[in-house]
């Protein structure tokens, strides 16, 4: 399982509730996309976490990141983080 914090200017988590509103979504780069397959599951709006289950594909090295933009926004993307299957 992945948990994913978006947080603001001054390092306080934003709500869950506005995630849809920036497009928070998994980024894999091409060759990532072979080792694991990830799925958003339900996640508690009034907490400041969104939660995502990871499943190994194939055994590999995959690199995964988190992008959101807000409408009108530039794009923002978290530090890609590895995850070994």
């Amino acid at each position: 399982m992945a948990s994913v914090e978006v947080l603001d200017r001054t390092g306080n988590a934003l709500p869950a509730k506005y995630f849809k509103l920036m497009s928070l979504q998994p980024a894999f780069d091409s060759v990532s996309r072979q080792y694991v397959r990830i799925t958003p599951m339900d996640s508690d709006l009034d907490g400041s976490a969104a939660l995502y289950r990871v499943d190994g594909v194939e055994l590999g090295t995959a690199r995964l990141a988190f992008t959101a933009k807000a409408p009108g926004k530039l794009l923002v993307t978290s530090n890609k983080q590895d995850i070994q299957v």
